[in-house]
């Protein structure tokens, strides 16, 4: 894991499809200037952004979070389909909330999309518990929020 660079959008450009920007939440990103603009973090709350690399495959996903107050974190992560299931996501999180410890901040939180069973069960892992839903703007989808206390 590492600090996002511009080159980073390549990649990015390479992997990213609309199905997964709704995933994530965001706007499509159809161009290199799209993608250089997510992986910077502009107009993004997470001023913290990590590439999760591979060390045969280079960049695979992505780790963010951003102070919310003082005191709390809101993360956000993924991994790019082709990737997931083998237990990169999990690698990269730990990385992440082992971080955000570093930092003093003693509390995180995460939106995950109600139907995301596997975001889920990676928060819970973590010992991340279930502390509400609300509805998401962009697609009109529920989401669910896990807070950890640490």
């Amino acid at each position: 894991m590492r600090p996002f660079i511009a080159a980073d959008a390549i990649r990015m450009l390479a992997l990213v499809s609309d199905a997964l920007c709704g995933d994530l939440s965001i706007e499509p990103i159809h161009t290199l200037a799209q993608a250089q603009a997510f992986v910077m973090g502009k107009g993004s709350s997470h001023r913290d952004r990590y590439a999760v690399l591979h060390p045969l495959y280079g960049l695979i996903g992505g780790v963010a979070w951003g102070k919310q107050t003082a005191n709390v974190a809101f993360i956000s992560y993924w991994i790019f389909p082709p990737y997931q299931g083998q237990g990169l996501g999990k690698q990269a999180l730990s990385l992440l909330l082992n971080h955000i410890t570093k930092q003093g901040i003693p509390d995180i939180i995460a939106d995950v999309y109600y139907d995301n069973l596997v975001s889920k069960k990676l928060l819970k892992h973590f010992g991340f518990v279930w502390s509400g839903r609300q509805l998401d703007d962009l697609p009109g989808k529920a989401i669910d929020r896990y807070e950890l206390r640490l």
